[in-house]
């Protein structure tokens, strides 16, 4: 999920707060993201990168949540960044999936078993 997304999540509409988790409220899960997706049945949570802080790393991988990272030029301002992708691997984030905006690749990141390994998709 993006940031703007995020930020309407914790909005004190409720509806706006509900729109994109089917009315589930984050407020109602001790305002913890992973926590409402664990609870919820989830296995994975997706955040944009420049959303993503350590603490909800470790949150999720004490739920055994997996993290799988998205990055999208438009908000972060570049494609690739070297030394965001190395914190993320210190982090112990799954996957992080790059997408550029020149030639529509996706880069795909698989940290969990071939650590920097990078995987282009046409």
């Amino acid at each position: 999920m993006g940031y703007d997304d995020i930020e309407r999540m914790y909005s004190a509409n409720s509806t706006q707060a509900g729109l994109w988790t089917g009315g589930k409220l984050v407020k109602n899960y001790n305002y913890s993201i992973p926590q409402m997706v664990k609870a919820l049945g989830g296995s994975c949570y997706e955040p944009e990168d420049v959303t993503l802080i350590k603490e909800q790393v470790d949150e999720c991988h004490a739920r055994g949540l997996k993290v799988v990272v998205w990055r999208w030029p438009e908000h972060s301002g570049s494609t690739f960044d070297t030394a965001m992708v190395n914190k993320f691997i210190d982090w112990g984030v799954m996957v992080l999936l790059l997408m550029t905006l020149e030639n529509s690749i996706l880069y795909l990141l698989h940290v969990a078993y071939q650590p920097r390994l990078l995987v282009q998709f046409l």
